[in-house]
C-alpha cells in the first residue's frame, strides 16, 4: 500500500507510453486528475525516464506553490525547455534512490517540499512579522559580536594613551573648542596633549591618528622610524585633483613615489634648476619696483594684488616658459582654492569606506569643477609645448627648456620602470607650480 497523501497534495504522474505528464490532486483521500495535461515531444520520453528515473505511474508530490506555478504556466503557454527545467529539479531530489523503491522516493520528496508548502500557506502579515522578529533578534547580536571583535583587536594593538571615543565619530567632537567660535584643532590638540602626553592616539572617524607634540618624540619618528611612518593616507583632494594620485605630493609611498622624487630632485626642482630661475626672478622684481615707482603720487597701491601677480608671473615663467599663462586669473584662482581645500578636514577623508559621504559631500562637486578648470589650462599649455618640440625658435636659437619641456622629454624617453603618462605630466606641472609659488 502506498503512502498516505494529505488532502490538497498535488502529484505529478508522467506517462512514458502516452507521452503525457498529468497532475492529480488528493481530495478526500483520493487522487483526482486536474483539468489539464501537458503534452511532451517524442524525443523527451526517454529523457524523462533516464534523467528522472521515473517509471509508468510513478507519483511525484508537488506543493501548493508548485500547483499554482503549473496552472500559471499552462495559461501562459510555457515552452518545452522551461517545463523540462522544472522537472529536472525533481530529478535531483530522487538521484541515488532505487527505481523500485517508489515508497521511499515519494516519502523523501514529500518531506523535502512539505515544509515549503506549509510556509507558503502562511499569511503575508505573519511572514512579515516573522522576518522582522528575526531581524530585531539578530541586530543586537551582530552589534555585540562586532563590538567584541573590535575590543579583541584593540587588545592586540599597542597604542599610546588617548581619550575615550564615541561610536562612529571617534574623537572628532574633542577637536571642537567649545569656548571659541572658530574651529581651532591645534588648540584642542594642545589641551589633549597636556593631559595624555606628548604621544597620544585619536580616532577621527575611521582614521587612527597618532599625535606627536614634542621634539624628542618627533625625532624618533623622523629619524629612527622614518620608513615605518613614511606613507600617507589617500586624501580625497589628491584623488580628484591629481588624476588619481599621479603626482609626488599626494601619491602613497612606493615605487612610483620614489621614482617621482628622484625626477623632481634631479630634473625639476634641483638646486641647479632653481638657481637658473634667479635672473628671471630678479627681472620680475625689478619690473614690480619700477611699476610702483611710476605710480601716481598719492594714489594707493594694492600690494597684495601686485605681489600675487609677481608670484604668478615667476611661477609661469619657471613652469611653462613665459610670464603670462592661458587664463592667468583662472589658474591663479584654482591654485589658491586648491591650497585652501588641501588644508581642511573632509568627511570623505575621515570616512573613506562610506561612499555615500563622497557622493553627497559638497567638496567633491567643488573639487570636480576645480579639476576641470586646471585640466583645461594645463592641457592647453602642454599642447603648446608639444608644437614647439622641434627644439629651436624662429631665429635658429636653442629654446630654453622649462619644467613642461623636461617632463615631456621624460615621457618620450620611456626609460623608467613606471611609465610617465600624460596624466603624470599634468599633475606634476600643477604641483610644481604650487611649490614654486
Amino acid at each position: 500500500m502506498g503512502p498516505y497523501w494529505p488532502d490538497g497534495q498535488v502529484l505529478l504522474i508522467p506517462s512514458i507510453e502516452s507521452g503525457t505528464v498529468q497532475t492529480h490532486e488528493v481530495i478526500g483521500g483520493k487522487e483526482t486528475p486536474l483539468d489539464f495535461v501537458y503534452e511532451e515531444a517524442e524525443e523527451n520520453h526517454y529523457h524523462l525516464e533516464r534523467e528522472m528515473n521515473l517509471t509508468e505511474g510513478h507519483l511525484v508530490p508537488l506543493t501548493k506553490g508548485d500547483k499554482d506555478w503549473l496552472q500559471g504556466a499552462q495559461n501562459e503557454g510555457i515552452s518545452d525547455r522551461k517545463f523540462m527545467s522544472f522537472l529536472v529539479v525533481y530529478s535531483l531530489k530522487m538521484r541515488g534512490l532505487s527505481v523500485y523503491d517508489r515508497s521511499r522516493a515519494r516519502l523523501q520528496l514529500d518531506l523535502v517540499f512539505v515544509n515549503l508548502s506549509i510556509f507558503l500557506q502562511i499569511p503575508l502579515e505573519i511572514q512579515t512579522s516573522f522576518f522582522v522578529s528575526i531581524f530585531l533578534v539578530l541586530l543586537p547580536l551582530c552589534f555585540i559580536i562586532i563590538k567584541g571583535y573590535n575590543k579583541y583587536a584593540k587588545s592586540k594593538q599597542k597604542l599610546p594613551p588617548g581619550p575615550r571615543k564615541l561610536p562612529l565619530i571617534g574623537n572628532l567632537h574633542q577637536l571642537l573648542c567649545l569656548g571659541s567660535s572658530e574651529f581651532q584643532p591645534h588648540v584642542a590638540l594642545s589641551k589633549l596633549a597636556a593631559k595624555y602626553g606628548p604621544l597620544m592616539h585619536l580616532k577621527l572617524g575611521q582614521r587612527l591618528v597618532l599625535v606627536v607634540s614634542s621634539a624628542e618624540v618627533s625625532r624618533q619618528f623622523f629619524k629612527t622610524h622614518d620608513l615605518t611612518f613614511s606613507n600617507r593616507p589617500e586624501l580625497f583632494v589628491g584623488k580628484i585633483m591629481m588624476y588619481g594620485f599621479s603626482d609626488m605630493a599626494f601619491a602613497p609611498y612606493g615605487d612610483f613615489w620614489r621614482q617621482m622624487r628622484k625626477i623632481c630632485n634631479s630634473e625639476l626642482l634641483g638646486l641647479k634648476r632653481i638657481h637658473s630661475f634667479f635672473p628671471m626672478m630678479f627681472d620680475e622684481v625689478r619690473d614690480l619696483v619700477k611699476s610702483i615707482a611710476a605710480a601716481e603720487v598719492g594714489k594707493p597701491i594694492d600690494l597684495n594684488e601686485r605681489l600675487s601677480l609677481l608670484q604668478f608671473a615667476i611661477t609661469c615663467k619657471a613652469a611653462v616658459g613665459r610670464t603670462e599663462c592661458t587664463d592667468q586669473e583662472s589658474f591663479l584662482m584654482v591654485m589658491k582654492e586648491f591650497v585652501s581645500f588641501a588644508g581642511i578636514f573632509s568627511a570623505a577623508d575621515l570616512f573613506p569606506s562610506w561612499k555615500i559621504v563622497q557622493l553627497i559631500s559638497g567638496p567633491k562637486r567643488k573639487l570636480t569643477k576645480m579639476h576641470q578648470k586646471a585640466y583645461d589650462i594645463v592641457e592647453q599649455i602642454i599642447r603648446e609645448h608639444e608644437l614647439k618640440r622641434s627644439g629651436t625658435d624662429g631665429d635658429g636659437k636653442q629654446i630654453e627648456e622649462d619644467i613642461v619641456d623636461v617632463l615631456l622629454g621624460l615621457k618620450e624617453s620611456k626609460d623608467f620602470p613606471i611609465p610617465i603618462t600624460r596624466n603624470v605630466v599634468k599633475a606634476t606641472v600643477f604641483v610644481s607650480s604650487l611649490f614654486l609659488s
